[in-house]
């Protein structure tokens, strides 16, 4: 079972409320993954404090801090916690936390880039990892799954959640900015697909609003809500969803106001799937990649 495989049992037995059979998978495997005590340790106060019992949540995240462990003031600030946010020494964990997280973003790894195998690449793909992702591992997935005859930048989330984890900032030209600022002497006039999953996917939707200009986009389960879409692309645009993922009504409104105004998008639902990063990505990102070279006239320009 890889760690993948786990997120996928234990956020599952959540969506269903079953937070003490969650707890007991968690525990279950957390010897397998050591490099993943953060995150552990993590939903463990989480599904203890949605199952009522707020008192040991707490002192499974102090625990973690003696450990060495932190978590943002975003990460902690997940509505699973409401309960032991009301508990006395909730601010003295918040503020010891808070602490290292201002120290670990004095050393964010570096963008990782992955050169072509040909001398004259198809383009650049700039794949964009979703919110608390370890840098490393999706880049590792990125690469894997991108056809070699591309050039692929892995830019890293500004914004520390935990020991090895990253998000984007939550503000678009903040994000906007930390994308831009890990792409230097990136020549724009090269063809360029930006990828994204969750969190990745919506910082995508901002940046093809004008700071790139895409020749298309793959978003896997990008976090958008239909209640608030963000900017329209106009270059094609592939979306990878799960009909169980809390994103799909996101996904399906933006299909359709992009199919009213003849910008080319295709979804592929997934049934019984939710919000994850799919185990055949390789053949996601082929189709993408093919679908949006076909869905763009002889000038480059989107076709309707």
């Amino acid at each position: 079972m890889t760690f993948s495989d786990v997120t996928a049992e234990v956020h599952g037995l959540y969506r269903k409320g079953r937070f003490a059979d969650a707890i007991a998978v968690a525990l279950d495997n957390r010897d397998r993954f050591p490099s993943e005590d953060a995150t552990f340790t993590f939903w463990e106060a989480c599904l203890l404090s949605m199952n009522g019992t707020p008192d040991p949540a707490l002192a499974v995240l102090r625990e973690g801090l003696n450990r060495g462990l932190w978590w943002s003031e975003a990460t902690l600030a997940d509505s699973d916690l409401d309960a032991v946010r009301r508990l006395d020494s909730w601010e003295q964990l918040l503020t010891e936390s808070a602490t290292r997280a201002e120290a670990a973003a004095l050393i964010r790894p570096a963008p990782r880039i992955r050169a072509a195998n040909v001398h004259e690449p198809k383009g650049i793909v700039v794949a964009l990892h979703g919110g608390q992702a370890n840098p490393a591992v999706t880049a590792d997935d990125w690469e894997a799954a991108v056809p070699g005859d591309w050039r692929v930048i892995n830019p890293v989330g500004t914004v520390p959640a935990m020991p090895n984890r990253w998000s984007w900032p939550m503000g678009a030209d903040e994000s906007i900015q930390a994308v831009i600022g890990q792409l230097p002497g990136v020549d724009r006039n090269r063809p360029t697909v930006l990828c994204g999953f969750s969190q990745g996917g919506r910082v995508a939707l901002d940046l093809a609003a004008g700071a790139i200009r895409p020749q298309g986009l793959i978003l896997i389960a990008p976090a958008i809500r239909a209640q608030a879409l963000p900017p329209i692309p106009d270059a094609p645009t592939m979306l990878h969803v799960g009909d169980q993922d809390w994103a799909i009504e996101g996904v399906e409104s933006l299909a359709q106001v992009m199919d009213r105004r003849g910008t080319p998008a295709r979804v592929e639902r997934i049934a019984g799937f939710g919000h994850a990063m799919p185990d055949d990505l390789h053949s996601v990102v082929q189709r993408g990649l093919d679908w949006i070279a076909s869905a763009r006239a002889p000038d480059g320009s989107a076709t309707g």
